[in-house]
């Protein structure tokens, strides 16, 4: 509910005002919880549970789809099938067309009902009838006439069905759904290949990195440590800002930008440092020194914390010691003025005798 209420606070600048309105805020998080497809899956699925425990057991049944998904290759099946929806819809939405013009044709040219190898539909006395009988039984079986005879308009219609229904209809359905799970088969190969056989963070491969006399094992574990990289993106986002330094203020800018560009891709520290030769040197103690320069300005922005601590404290000091300075001084003129009234009147008394 948050982040939907971030986004649209993102998207209606000039609006951002209406979510102090609890009521509003209410309603527009509410719709944002249930427009969300995952909640609506498991909500259905949820449903079918109850209904399965206290109704019938066979509504388990449809959680079984859930349990499928589960499976890698059953879910790329699903996908496969999912995923090219529109063109085998549009097969099977031609394929339909197709068996009503052969249904027409048949009415028109020979006046008499056939059926198929597993449903008798000779008796068809309607159009809608005969028409609804191929579409059960039509993909999966060809015309069987009751009549001994095959003239020749029957040997040719039989021919026609079979190449364009029960070929050539099928076999593009069938076609489409085994080719699109070979797309995403090899496409989930060339990502466990990927994975396993480059870098995660420089995205060198190993053939890469082992011609420049780079072990990959090692690459990947120590130098580009790919869950080092989780941690310091997890701790820019834990951090508040007042606590980072320069770079990490940097990085975090960065990716709220979402700007990726502090990654080392192409790059790896062994391979520029064998190009370069001495010259590289100092980079790669620095690079390699930057856990111990890290603590080093922690515990330097921790001693300016007592600094400004004592700064403060001195200041109440000089401040106190101002005021008595102050009191001071003002009692040394009382005094002063007081002796100078006392010295006036002594003198007045002997200029009396």
């Amino acid at each position: 509910m948050d982040t939907g209420l971030d986004e649209w606070r993102l998207e209606n600048p000039r609006e951002a005002s209406q979510l102090q309105i609890p009521w509003f805020k209410f309603y527009l998080g509410t719709q944002t919880v249930l427009a969300d497809t995952q909640l609506q899956y498991n909500g259905g699925l949820l449903i079918c549970s109850f209904l399965g425990f206290y109704v019938n057991f066979l509504f388990n049944a449809v959680n079984t789809i859930d349990l499928c998904q589960n499976i890698p290759i059953l879910a790329k099946v699903i996908e496969s099938i999912t995923s090219q929806f529109g063109q085998v819809f549009g097969c099977m939405f031609l394929g339909f067309f197709l068996q009503y013009a052969f249904v027409a044709l048949s009415f028109m040219v020979f006046g008499k009902g056939y059926g198929f190898a597993d449903m008798d539909t000779a008796g068809c006395a309607t159009l809608i009838e005969c028409l609804m009988g191929h579409f059960d039984y039509g993909f999966r079986s060809a015309p069987v006439w009751h009549d001994p005879m095959l003239d020749s308009a029957r040997f040719l219609f039989d021919y026609l069905y079979n190449l364009l229904i029960i070929l050539i209809m099928a076999s593009i359905i069938s076609g489409i759904i085994i080719d699109s799970f070979s797309e995403l088969k090899e496409k989930q190969e060339e990502v466990v290949d990927a994975m396993t056989s480059s870098c995660f963070i420089c995205a060198l491969s190993q053939a890469e990195l082992e011609r420049a006399r780079v072990k990959f094992k090692g690459h990947i574990l120590e130098d580009h440590y790919m869950w080092s990289y989780a941690r310091f993106l997890l701790y820019l986002e834990v951090t508040d800002k007042s606590e980072l330094n320069g770079p990490e203020s940097y990085v975090k800018k960065l990716v709220s930008e979402n700007n990726m560009g502090f990654f080392p891709i192409g790059r790896c520290i062994d391979i520029e440092s064998s190009d370069m030769g001495e010259e590289h040197l100092e980079r790669e103690v620095r690079v390699k020194d930057m856990e111990d320069l890290n603590k080093m300005i922690t515990k330097m922005t921790t001693n300016t914390g007592d600094i400004k601590r004592q700064e403060g404290s001195f200041k109440v000091e000089l401040k106190e010691l101002r005021e008595a300075m102050t009191s001071s001084a003002t009692k040394i003129s009382q005094l002063q003025t007081l002796m100078a009234s006392d010295a006036e009147t002594g003198k007045k008394k002997k200029k009396g005798k």
